[in-house]
C-alpha cells in the first residue's frame, strides 16, 4: 500500500484558478461557448447554436470538452425533458494573469478582428 502525503507548505490551488487554466487549454469553439454561457446564463444546445452560429456537432463537442473540464454544469430543461440546460461554472482569473496582461484584455474587448476572406466582425463583447 502506497501513501502520499501532501506538502503542507504549498497552499491548495483555488478551484476557480484551476478552471481558468483548463479553459485556456480548450479549443476556440469551447471558449466561445463558455463566454456565451457565462454572459447570457443557462441555455440549451439549440440556443447555443443560434447565438454562436456554431454547428450542432461543434457545439456538442465544445460542451463535452467544457463538461469534462468541469467548466459547465447541466440540468434537465423543464419544458422538454429530453434536452439539457447548460450553465457556466464560475472561473477566477488568477491575479498574476491580470497583472501580466491588462493591456491585451482592454485592447481586445469590443474591438474588430479580422476574419477569413478579409471581412471584419465584432468580437463578442
Amino acid at each position: 500500500m502506497l501513501v502520499f502525503l501532501a506538502d503542507s507548505t504549498m497552499p491548495p490551488e483555488p478551484a476557480g484558478a484551476a478552471r481558468y487554466e483548463r479553459l485556456l487549454e480548450l479549443p476556440p469553439s469551447a471558449k466561445l461557448v463558455y463566454l456565451v454561457l457565462d454572459r447570457e446564463g443557462p441555455l440549451t444546445q439549440q440556443q447555443l447554436c443560434e447565438r454562436t452560429r456554431l454547428s450542432a456537432r461543434t457545439a456538442r463537442y465544445a460542451l463535452t470538452d467544457l463538461h469534462a473540464a468541469d467548466l459547465v454544469d447541466h440540468s434537465v430543461y423543464l419544458p422538454d425533458a429530453r434536452k439539457r440546460l447548460y450553465q457556466a461554472t464560475p472561473v477566477t482569473i488568477p491575479p498574476e494573469w491580470v497583472a501580466r496582461s491588462p493591456s491585451v484584455v482592454s485592447r481586445s474587448v469590443g474591438k474588430k478582428c479580422p476574419c477569413r476572406g478579409g471581412r471584419w466582425m465584432h468580437r463578442y463583447a
